[in-house]
């Protein structure tokens, strides 16, 4: 569990609308957002304590047609969107590490950067998800699974 120092919820809320469209890229009415809204995940501290099941069940209605009588159906967000939320989470514990395990403090929330995130993404971060993996058995499948999803995901 990461340690977080006292934030307001106010302040806890900001900081997640800016992760979502500072650091994520989100824009307005995005599935992801959503997804964040259904679930009630209203600031940082709610998604950094989001479990891999928990966010392997977020989901979202999506907008319906103009003039639709179809009743709306939710629908899990995609595997990039679940990904993004897990390396998220990853980063901000690589993060605390190299703050000899202090907590983040607001300055360091409000210095948080797509491009800082995306180096992350693509580095050893993104390997970390299958890490507990030996190489060799390093399938598909196996792969597909680690991520919580059929093959047709990958």
């Amino acid at each position: 569990m990461v340690a977080l120092p006292y934030m307001t919820r106010n302040t806890a809320a900001a900081v997640l609308t800016r992760i979502k469209t500072e650091v994520f890229g989100l824009e307005e009415g995005s599935s992801l957002g959503a997804a964040f809204e259904r679930a009630g995940i209203v600031n940082v501290h709610d998604l950094l304590a989001l479990s891999h099941e928990q966010i392997d069940l977020l989901n979202y209605f999506p907008r319906a047609e103009t003039g639709s009588t179809a009743r709306p159906v939710a629908v899990p967000i995609n595997i990039g969107n679940r990904n993004l939320i897990r390396l998220f989470q990853s980063w901000i514990r690589q993060k605390i590490v190299d703050l000899d395990y202090e907590p983040l403090d607001l300055s360091d929330w409000n210095d948080l950067t797509q491009q800082d995130f995306d180096v992350y993404r693509i580095s050893a971060g993104a390997s970390s998800l299958t890490a507990d993996i030996p190489l060799a058995l390093r399938t598909r499948s196996s792969i597909a699974a680690a991520y919580g999803c059929s093959l047709r995901c990958l």
